[in-house]
């Protein structure tokens, strides 16, 4: 039997459509809370009396790097394929003019690539700029062919193409921009983690005559020159938490928050209450 709603939110579609925000948002106050707690337990400690938690760092900042690359080398290489059609094959059909677009941003990428690390993350930004134009155009047509067909005569003659017209930009077209934005969206957060290293990998390049090791290596083996510190703990815990949250959905977020909240209750949370 199935449950009763009392929330629009409860309903996917609408959740969808109305909350698109609500899940992150959940996310968000799961993470501030927790990066409270997390301080909470590590300020003011001595690193020496961490050595512990220095190691698990250490192997987590390994594959951490390793990941890194592997994302950032995976979406260049698709950015850098001039027909992603296989990619789009799960769309039946595929839209060819859509596809046509989305090949030839790729061709952008292929013939404007910046030379080296300090152009890349500004050029990845600009595209993700001009596809949310190209997408939100896309998104204005079929609100503009919504609006048309609600105004027009049931019996009216061309109402059967003009609403195959939208059907096939709301189920198709649309969802292979937004597949595309996300793309790009993924590309631009690699850099997050990889451009740091990509940036000390070409200046030793550019300033070392006996440096030879190949950016893939250094990338992949990166570890910073700095000493670890307990803030650094502290943000590689708060990381680890927000990166399992990832992959729950709205209810599971809250019943997260349920606990944490159950938990300030009862005493057992060391932060901050709310």
């Amino acid at each position: 039997m199935t449950e009763p709603m009392y929330f629009q939110w409860q309903n996917e579609y609408l959740c969808k459509t109305i909350y698109p925000m609500r899940a992150q948002k959940l996310m968000d106050f799961l993470v501030y809370y927790k990066e409270i707690d997390i301080w909470a337990q590590y300020k003011g400690r001595d690193i020496a009396a961490l050595q512990n938690e220095v190691q698990e760092f250490i192997k987590a900042r390994e594959l951490i790097a390793i990941t890194a690359y592997k994302s950032y080398a995976s979406l260049r290489s698709y950015f850098m394929t001039a027909d992603v059609r296989g990619f789009y094959l799960k769309f039946k059909p595929v839209d060819d003019a859509e596809l046509a677009e989305i090949n030839k941003l790729h061709q952008l990428f292929i013939s404007s690539w910046p030379k080296d690390i300090r152009g890349e993350r500004g050029f990845v930004q600009m595209q993700i700029a001009n596809w949310v134009r190209h997408r939100d155009l896309i998104k204005d047509w079929v609100n503009n062919r919504k609006r048309r067909l609600a105004a027009m005569a049931p019996d009216h003659t061309n109402r059967p193409a003009e609403t195959k017209e939208l059907e096939v930009k709301e189920n198709t077209v649309l969802p292979m921009a937004e597949q595309e934005l996300e793309q790009l969206r993924s590309f631009n957060d690699t850099y997050e983690k990889i451009e740091k290293p990509k940036l000390e990998w070409y200046k030793l390049q550019k300033g070392d005559p006996n440096f030879k090791t190949p950016e893939a290596d250094f990338l992949v083996h990166y570890s910073p020159s700095t000493k670890i510190t307990v803030q650094d703990i502290a943000v590689w815990k708060a990381e680890e938490y927000e990166a399992s949250l990832k992959n729950k959905d709205q209810f599971e977020l809250l019943e997260e928050i349920y606990q944490r909240l159950k938990r300030s209750r009862d005493g057992i949370h060391t932060g901050c209450n709310i």
